[in-house]
């Protein structure tokens, strides 16, 4: 998306100009141009916006005037920040993901000199959303934690409002990733201090994605069979859908390490306490680009835990029919499990994710899960999606162009009264209806 793009989005923004006008810094968003776009759309209404980048990729994705470079090391960003925000009278901070450590040295001095904050993340329901909250996400998010509070609050809150369907273009966000990676190697010379908060490089991340990708494709009809003959097979079974090895949700979000750790954990349970005849599906996240071998893993493991033949790896993610079906979902913070629960399959997580709440989500562990496990409340599950669809989704997606357009168009007023969410959920519905009635965006 270009400049000319971004501007052919005023359109869906509110009509009236805001009643106050705000100065807005952005750090790093998602690989794509969502930032660029929602900071230009700001400019429109007469908002002041610049950007700090960290890297080459930061720089090529923002096509706005005040943008300049960090270029210090990380210790020293908090004290850099704190200037950025007096010099410049800095109220608001928008950013991706508040767990990336110069995040972090960020969000530490925003709390410190009152400056707005305003963190975007996938979305925590999925498809059609993203995700925006104040002062924190997942395991840091402001959303309560015990239902009693959902169900009050979702009897103050209108019906959810019905999303407006937006593509996931795969071709576009690899794309949008290799345009990203490749400027931020071919410009490390310049910001030499920049430390990815990923444990290894892009070139590792396409020459093993790639591999994955070739050999999903060759073994596509094989994997297809042998999954059917699970979901219409004899035997009960249960999913572990993998996350990405180097997730935030992992990483900052869990107590694990790592995907082995968590692997060595599920399958043995399963092997002490999973009915005799009941089976495991573990598949692979259909973007993991670590050098780990997972199949060969999975299979040790298994082997090692006496229960080979009861567990199956599958790469390239988990279709909604083998979810539908299963006896459970074991996750550790994914979305996988909101769609579990959707579907009304007893969901176990892990960690801290906002849905591991009693009635929503198992509460007696893992070991108990197998035998034990229930689908969750549907009225508590009801009320627990009507609040965090008001408080925290955004109708969107990073990855089309169509996607974007929508997520600009439902965050602008978000960003601009830094209230309540309750507050501008009419104005994000006038928004999306103008955006069906004059669906212009393909």
């Amino acid at each position: 998306m270009n400049l000319d793009d971004n501007n052919s989005l005023e359109w869906e923004l509110p009509r009236s100009r805001p009643l106050r006008l705000s100065n807005f810094l952005f750090l790093q968003g998602p690989a794509c141009m969502f930032f660029s776009a929602l900071g230009a759309a700001l400019r429109s209404r007469g908002h002041q916006v610049s950007r700090i980048n960290f890297n080459g990729g930061d720089r090529a994705f923002w096509r706005l005037p005040n943008a300049i470079d960090y270029l210090g090391d990380q210790a020293n960003f908090f004290s850099f920040v704190i200037r950025y925000f007096a010099e410049h009278s800095i109220t608001d901070l928008v950013l991706l993901s508040d767990c990336r450590p110069l995040h972090k040295r960020a969000i530490e001095a925003a709390r410190f000199f009152g400056v707005r904050t305003h963190i975007f993340e996938e979305g925590y329901i999925r498809p059609n959303w993203i995700t925006l909250e104040h002062s924190g996400v997942n395991r840091f998010s402001s959303l309560p934690r015990d239902i009693g509070a959902f169900l009050r609050a979702a009897d103050q809150l209108p019906s959810e409002p019905l999303p407006v369907e937006v593509p996931s273009d795969f071709c576009r966000r690899a794309i949008d990733d290799v345009v990203y990676s490749t400027a931020t190697m071919l410009m490390a010379w310049r910001y030499s201090n920049y430390k990815r908060h990923w444990p290894y490089g892009q070139l590792t991340e396409y020459v093993y994605g790639g591999r994955r990708l070739i050999s999903r494709v060759i073994a596509g009809w094989w994997r297809n069979r042998a999954m059917a003959d699970i979901i219409g097979g004899a035997f009960d079974y249960y999913v572990f859908p993998m996350q990405v090895d180097v997730d935030s949700q992992i990483i900052f979000h869990s107590q694990f390490k790592g995907q082995a750790e968590v692997i060595k954990l599920v399958i043995g349970s399963f092997a002490e306490q999973a009915p005799e005849h009941s089976m495991l599906v573990i598949t692979e996240h259909p973007l993991e680009t670590s050098p780990t071998n997972w199949r060969k893993l999975v299979t040790a493991m298994a082997a090692g835990f006496g229960v080979a033949s009861r567990v199956k790896f599958f790469a390239g993610g988990s279709p909604l029919e083998l979810l539908a079906k299963a006896r459970g979902i074991v996750v550790v913070n994914s979305t996988t499990g909101h769609q579990g629960l959707e579907l009304g399959v007893p969901v176990v997580a892990l960690s801290p994710a906002v849905f591991n709440l009693a009635g929503i989500s198992f509460q007696a562990g893992l070991d108990n899960f197998w035998a034990k496990a229930r689908p969750a409340d549907p009225d508590f599950f009801r009320a627990y999606r009507k609040v965090v669809v008001h408080r925290t989704q955004l109708n969107g997606g990073f990855f089309s162009r169509k996607g974007i357009a929508v997520a600009v168009a439902n965050a602008v007023p978000c960003l601009e009264t830094s209230r309540d969410r309750n507050a501008i959920a009419p104005a994000a519905e006038a928004s999306r209806l103008r955006l069906a009635a004059r669906s212009r965006v393909s």
